[in-house]
């Protein structure tokens, strides 16, 4: 079940049995490594967004309002 007042974080898997699969990791972000945002978009959206971007490794989508950010970078963890 997801809190739909806290963050999620949502990693795009690399091993190829993980293909097209993220792992949730709640109410954690990764700072200063945004590629692009998206304001009103759901959590599935925000996946293919970064499905569809090369250069994304993640995303963080915040429920509260409806906002993605896609993630270049997964260092700099920020629970």
């Amino acid at each position: 079940m997801f809190d739909t007042m806290s963050d999620m974080c949502w990693l795009q898997m690399d091993e190829c049995w993980f293909f097209d699969t993220f792992l949730e990791e709640p109410n954690t972000d990764y700072v200063g490594t945004n590629l692009t945002s998206h304001g009103n978009t759901g959590l599935s959206d925000c996946q293919n967004f970064c499905l569809e971007n090369p250069q994304c490794v993640g995303v963080v989508h915040v429920p509260s309002t409806n906002t993605c950010y896609l993630k270049s970078d997964l260092s700099g963890i920020f629970p």
